[in-house]
This record gives C-alpha cells, sequence and structure tokens, in this order.
C-alpha cells in the first residue's frame, strides 16, 4: 500500500503531522509505505540537490525521534512533468494531507480526480468536496498559529490542527482493505463539481447575482469611454441595476486600477467584436 503526501515542507501544509500519524500506525515489516513529494519552504535558498539534501535532513530527524521502527518512508523533491506527477497520485491507495487550512486543496481535489480518497482536516475549502462518502475527513480544534515571522498569519491568529489519532485510524482502514467504495466515489464527486457545465452555471449564476445584487458598483465599459479611463472618471459612478442590453456580456475584474482596466479590454478587444458584448468592469 502507498500512502501520499504532495505539498511544501511547511508549517501549514503540515508534513510533520503526516509522519508522525504514518509511524504511529505502521511498524517496519508492514507492507506500507509513505512519499512524501515535497519541497524546501519559500526562504531557502539552492538548487535541486541542495533541496534533497535539506528534506532528507527534515525526514531523517523525524525518524530519529520515532526511533526508526517504522514501516518505509521516502521522500521525493526532484520537479515531475504532468504525466510523471498523475501517475504518482494514481499510485497511491490514499493522500494523506493534514493541512492546517486550505483554501481549496488542489492535492485533494486531484488525487480524488483520480480515484484516490484523501484523509483531510475538517474545516476549510475540502470540505466543500470531501465526506464521509468519498474520503476521510477528520476532526480538527483550533490552535495559535503562533508564527509571527510566517507570511500570511500573525503570531495570535488560529488555525486548524487535525486529530492524528482519527488519522491513524484512516490510514489503518485503508491499508487493511477498508474505503474501496469511496475511490469511485471520490472521482465522480470532482467530476460532477468542477465539470464544464457545472463551472459555466456558476459563473452565469454569479454574474447575475451582481448584476442583481450589486448593479451600483457596476458600470459599462463601451470602448470609448475606457480609452479615457482615469481615477475620476465618471464611470466609475454608480449606474444601477438592470444593465443588461445584448445576449452576452464580460464583465472584467481590476481591484479598482483603471489602469489594469484599460489593459485588460484592449488584449480582450483583439480577441473579441465588443460590439457584440455589453462590456462590465467592476
Amino acid at each position: 500500500k502507498v500512502v501520499l503526501f504532495v505539498g511544501q515542507w511547511n508549517a501549514r501544509k503540515n508534513p510533520e503531522a503526516a509522519f508522525a500519524a504514518f509511524a504511529r500506525t505502521f511498524s517496519r515489516g508492514d507492507k506500507v509505505s509513505l512519499i512524501l513529494k515535497t519541497w524546501p519552504p519559500d526562504d531557502f535558498r539552492g538548487g535541486t540537490t541542495e533541496a534533497r539534501a535539506w528534506v532528507s535532513k527534515q525526514i531523517h530527524r523525524l525518524r530519529s525521534a520515532y526511533g526508526e521502527r517504522h514501516a518505509h518512508v521516502v521522500g521525493i523533491v526532484e520537479s515531475l512533468g504532468f504525466t510523471d506527477l498523475m501517475r504518482l497520485y494514481a499510485s497511491a491507495d490514499v493522500l494523506l494531507h493534514p493541512s492546517r487550512g486550505e483554501g481549496w486543496g488542489l492535492p485533494v481535489s486531484t488525487a480524488m480526480l483520480l480515484g484516490v480518497p484523501a484523509i483531510v482536516g475538517q474545516g476549510s475549502g475540502p470540505d466543500d468536496f470531501v465526506s464521509d462518502d468519498n474520503g476521510y475527513p477528520v476532526s480538527t480544534s483550533y490552535t495559535p498559529a503562533g508564527m509571527a515571522n510566517y507570511p500570511w498569519f500573525d503570531a495570535e491568529q488560529l488555525w486548524l490542527e487535525p486529530n492524528v489519532l482519527e488519522i491513524c485510524d484512516a490510514l489503518s482502514d485503508v491499508v487493511h482493505g477498508g474505503g474501496a467504495e469511496k475511490r469511485s466515489e471520490a472521482a465522480k464527486q470532482i467530476r460532477d463539481l468542477v465539470s464544464l457545465d457545472t463551472v459555466a452555471n456558476k459563473m452565469t449564476e454569479s454574474i447575475e447575482a451582481v448584476e442583481a445584487a450589486l448593479g451600483a458598483c457596476l458600470f459599462p465599459l463601451p470602448r470609448a469611454r475606457a480609452d479615457s479611463l482615469d481615477d475620476d472618471t465618471e464611470a466609475w459612478r454608480c449606474m444601477g441595476s438592470g444593465l443588461r442590453q445584448k445576449s452576452k456580456a464580460i464583465v472584467l475584474f481590476a481591484h479598482a486600477r483603471p489602469d489594469l482596466l484599460k489593459k485588460t479590454l484592449a488584449s480582450v478587444s483583439r480577441l473579441l467584436d465588443l460590439d457584440d458584448y455589453d462590456v462590465w468592469g467592476i
């Protein structure tokens, strides 16, 4: 059996919890391996050789901490092409993703699309698509991030700590033959969630919601007006809802920066005849 972790070696992705749960669950001689597809944190300086040495050092440190009595663990640092990476995902029996918080969870959805269920903490992005039917959601508790120097958090903010004992139970279930029915459900869930039809419908609903509920922030952008956009233009004033006049529309999101809006509109106009569209900015 193969347990796979994919993610950067940092406190949020939490590879040390993956190692800890694996080491607690499996002993030397068990026919199971943990593959850590990982790379050093953002502040690391060095090439592939140095990165491999750095990751090997972290794994050796954890092996020593657990007495090297656990089952086989291997680290992969090298960059993999798309095909090889997908083969790696598909070779796994389960993805172990003990992250302390995700906006979406790309490794989780990628593994699931390939029929590999995921063990993942509850409380963040993967809640939208991981359930008991298609994976192993485990409970979490809020703990202080405690990292004043971490780029996206301050020391007093909270993040999620997955329950390691529940992770151990899930790992044991997978290796002893459980969860086979989750594989097909995992693939179906992601196919249904991000199919072209599903995404197109969600985008249409979102645009209609913007038009109806946020019409006061929406303004039309004819090409002539866009050429003279600046911070003080009347185009930034509210123009109310009910702006749709044509059957097709383009909405450009520019974060309140007219210079970006002009560049984006110019790029779009080279690809499409804007006379056929309502063009909105927000």
